[in-house]
């Protein structure tokens, strides 16, 4: 329950965020100077921002591009939104700064390009659907941001991987070591009392040596 609020409670901001940055303005464009819609992308490249716009337009029509001018078009497209009835021409524009993308948005009704001053209800209407457009771009840059997130977590998990592989071979060192020091405890052990069995038998070799000595001092002194 807590994560779908907080969830309506993410996409509500966001929303709300993506309609305060539509604007408009008069652009050039491949008809002259007209009003444009304009709407700031934060976070979208200009590729991102063509694609998804490629993606959402499908289902208005036919989208064709203008190299010339370097614009997206689309004719008579049907924008339930602005009017359920009338067809509209949208001619779209992309330009990239810094870490933002700026869509520009012609849209053309009855040779007349729409305005909020002369027509406040279609502007509106234009604002809806540029904001679906706009949620749709927000979703791919934070999967995009979410995928680069996944892939440092990755690769944090394969270094604490690593660091656990390596403290149990550390343990398995001191373990050998340990059973190392352990038969060298033995040997020395071993050692020790082989040592003092060695002086044992010198001692004993010594009283041999002796006697075998003063018998050689014994011989012809008897005569």
């Amino acid at each position: 329950m807590k994560n779908t609020i907080l969830t309506l409670s993410l996409l509500l901001t966001m929303t709300l965020t993506l309609m305060a940055q539509i604007g408009e303005k008069e652009i050039r464009m491949s008809e002259g100077i007209n009003n444009a819609m304009t709407v700031e992308l934060t976070g979208a490249n200009k590729k991102l921002a063509e694609k998804e716009w490629k993606d959402f337009s499908k289902k208005l029509g036919k989208l064709e591009r203008d190299k010339k001018n370097d614009e997206y078009f689309i004719l008579d497209a049907i924008v339930p939104s602005i009017d359920p009835e009338y067809a509209v021409n949208i001619y779209t524009k992309f330009d990239e700064y810094d870490n933002t993308t700026r869509a520009y948005f012609w849209f053309k009704m009855d040779e007349h390009f729409l305005n909020s001053e002369d027509d406040a209800k279609e502007v509106e209407g234009a604002e809806v659907f540029l904001t679906d457009y706009a949620i749709e771009v927000e979703k791919e840059v934070i999967l995009d941001e979410l995928k680069d997130e996944e892939d440092e977590l990755k690769d944090l998990e394969k270094d604490l991987s690593k660091l656990e592989k390596q403290n149990k071979n550390l343990h398995k060192d001191i373990e050998k070591a340990r059973e190392t020091i352990r038969k060298a405890e033995e040997a020395i052990e071993k050692n020790e009392r082989e040592q003092e069995d060695k002086k044992d038998e010198i001692n004993a070799q010594k009283e041999i040596v002796k006697s075998v000595s003063d018998k050689m001092n014994k011989v012809g002194k008897t005569r």
